[in-house]
């Protein structure tokens, strides 16, 4: 199971961080405020512990998430905005890079000026306060000494309830549940609310695809099951399933998991044994059998999509066809 390091995550964008990420990897996170049982306390702003906790752990990727986020706050700290959102970034990196592990760092929308409607990628960043600028220069940090990065703006985050959420949502929500008759709301300001599980959801999908993660409970192999072996191929592209010249099964499945992005499968049951007349006439190529190529010694190499032609409808049933996070939450 892959191995993530979650710095900063006692805030409400990194509780939705722990929840999408905590049923697929090993996670160690950590706060300055431990408010929860799964958070060790960790004020990254100090180089030392942050390198060892880090190290001890030993990660495959280091998440950088914390930040002060209070503009007002920002604005009349200016030395602690910095320390906290810009040279611990620093340490970040310089961690991620030691241990030659991909970073990902939190920046925000914030650094832009606001006098465009929307802002991509591609626009050139114009932070006008603290905050803003912290970030900024903690964007401008990664890309310029990181080996392995992956940088995300958030936008104006929302959803984690009145214990955490702390934004201009959760405020207009508290006024009405207070019974306040009149809002008093700016009218000078443009965001995208985002809720904060989607965009952790949306970073998973992110890390996955850009580093090739497959979660390790869709790797194929074989298992004993009342004392028959089982084997199971799995396969994330339209390419072939490696079969051991001596490889043998009782029963064998072939699950789709091109599409684990978005955590839909299909597994299919095929009802033949590995000495079955039916499967060692299966062809792998136009000249060659399954079985010619095992009594050879070799690999015989073939997708699932050639070899279902070749059997019968009985030899196969499709045993699960959805989102296996519906049994998983069962």
């Amino acid at each position: 199971m892959k191995k993530i390091y979650m710095a900063g995550v006692g805030g409400m964008l990194g509780e939705a961080f722990y929840e999408q990420f905590k049923n697929e990897y090993e996670l160690l996170c950590s706060d300055i405020d431990d408010n929860e049982d799964w958070l060790v306390k960790l004020d990254f702003r100090n180089e030392e512990k942050y390198i060892k906790a880090v190290t001890d752990f030993n990660p495959d990727f280091l998440f950088h998430i914390g930040a002060y986020t209070d503009l007002e706050y920002c604005e009349l700290h200016e030395k602690d905005t910095y320390d906290t959102n810009t040279k611990s970034v620093e340490y970040a990196v310089k961690i991620a890079n030691n241990l030659n592990i991909p970073l990902l760092y939190i920046s925000t929308a914030g650094i832009f000026d606001g006098e465009k409607d929307v802002y991509d990628e591609s626009d050139q960043p114009k932070p006008l306060g603290h905050y803003g600028k912290s970030k900024y220069l903690g964007e401008v940090y990664v890309q310029e000494n990181s080996k392995d990065y992956i940088i995300c703006r958030a936008g104006w985050m929302m959803g984690a309830g009145a214990k955490k959420d702390k934004k201009f949502i959760q405020k207009l929500i508290r006024q009405i549940t207070d019974g306040v008759r009149m809002l008093h709301i700016v009218n000078d300001k443009l965001g995208t609310p985002t809720y904060t599980h989607d965009f952790a959801n949306n970073v998973k999908l992110l890390i996955e695809k850009e580093h090739n993660y497959t979660p390790e409970w869709i790797k194929g192999g074989d298992l004993m099951y009342n004392n028959d072996k089982i084997e199971v191929k799995t396969f994330t592209s339209s390419g072939p399933s490696s079969f051991g010249p001596k490889e043998s099964w009782k029963t064998i499945y072939f699950l789709d998991a091109t599409k684990f992005l978005q955590n839909y499968y299909i597994c299919y049951e095929v009802n033949l044994q590995n000495d079955d007349e039916k499967w060692k006439n299966i062809k792998v190529n136009k000249k060659q059998t399954f079985h010619d190529q095992c009594a050879q010694k070799r690999r015989p190499r073939i997708s699932f999509s050639k070899i279902l032609p070749q059997l019968d409808k009985s030899d196969v049933k499709k045993i699960y066809d959805g989102n296996i996070m519906d049994i998983i939450q069962q």
